[in-house]
């Protein structure tokens, strides 16, 4: 019954792992093959992509845009929250993000590879060992490092969209980050120290029998 709740735990800790790294990697590779493709193709030190821009209001009126509504013709007021803006980006920032997407998938592929022998050795028995540290610590790495990789472009082209982009009676918000990689990556952290308490408590057991 034990053997299966922490069968159970793990594989939710799998499919967590997944799930965060997938939903970012998939958006991550079509911007490097599409940014790649850009570099190859563009001879100049910019190319124009269309890039999501959160706004808000800029003035007292949080709601400055007006529509008819259907039903009625009345006029009725709304906010944009988030637009598609064609900017030019630096070649450099595309080649760099294409570069490092790549990093990260090399890692994302370690980590699963990893967190199956780390499942391998739990089964086994094989719980305060020293590689389980390795596998858990490296597991963190790579959820913080997507982690920085996507806030760190967020906010490099908010940068570059706040000195281009312009719409009437709104102003540029800065990008919310994503911590859900973050969160996860501190918890097999939290998991790699727990293990390597583990490991101390169990070679000072041994040194004073």
């Amino acid at each position: 019954m034990e053997k299966r709740r922490i069968n159970i735990i793990f594989f939710a800790l799998l499919a967590l792992l997944l799930f965060v790294l997938g939903n970012g990697m998939h958006i991550a590779i079509s911007n490097a093959i599409k940014g790649g493709t850009e570099v190859y193709s563009n001879e100049e030190e910019r190319h124009s992509n269309f890039v999501e821009c959160l706004i808000q209001p800029s003035g007292t009126d949080q709601y400055p845009d007006k529509t008819i509504r259907l039903s009625d013709n009345q006029t009725i007021r709304y906010k944009t929250q988030s637009v598609e803006a064609e900017i030019e980006i630096p070649l450099w920032v595309s080649a760099s993000k294409g570069i490092l997407v790549l990093l990260i998938f090399v890692l994302l592929i370690f980590s699963i590879a990893y967190f199956v022998k780390f499942i391998r050795n739990i089964k086994n028995g094989a719980i305060f060992i020293k590689p389980n540290i390795k596998y858990m610590r490296f597991i963190a790495i790579t959820l913080l490092t997507n982690f920085l990789y996507f806030n760190f472009y967020d906010y490099i082209e908010y940068l570059i969209a706040k000195k281009q982009f312009y719409l009437e009676g709104y102003q540029l918000s800065t990008p919310d980050f994503r911590l859900g990689p973050l969160w996860v990556s501190l918890i097999f952290f939290l998991f790699a120290e727990i293990f390597a308490y583990g490991i101390r408590l169990k070679e000072e057991q041994e040194l004073t029998i």
